[in-house]
């Protein structure tokens, strides 16, 4: 694996984390396409969320400073790699 595309992936988990399109050129739909259409997130309490789920809190919630940690990158393919972080706030449950 290369450092390019680890700090690539860092940058964009880092935009869908924040919910800052600004960290990808400013544009909002940029953000919401860099999720996947089979996409699930699994929290530390066990929730899942969907792709449209996630989607939804993009559209609705402001920018928001959130500390990822503990980030790593798994090669799984010539075209898929594992991303794993965990964040210090989570998605709203509810």
């Amino acid at each position: 694996m290369t450092n390019a595309l680890e700090a690539e992936l860092h940058r964009l988990e880092s935009a869908l984390a924040r919910r800052d399109p600004d960290l990808i050129d400013g544009d909002a739909a940029a953000l919401s396409a860099l999720i996947a259409d089979d996409f699930l997130e699994f929290g530390a309490s066990g929730r899942t969320w969907t792709a449209a789920e996630v989607r939804d809190a993009l559209a609705s919630e402001p920018a928001r400073d959130v500390p990822m940690e503990d980030f790593a990158v798994a090669r799984l393919g010539v075209s898929v790699a594992l991303v794993r972080r965990r964040l210090e706030e989570e998605l709203a449950e509810g």
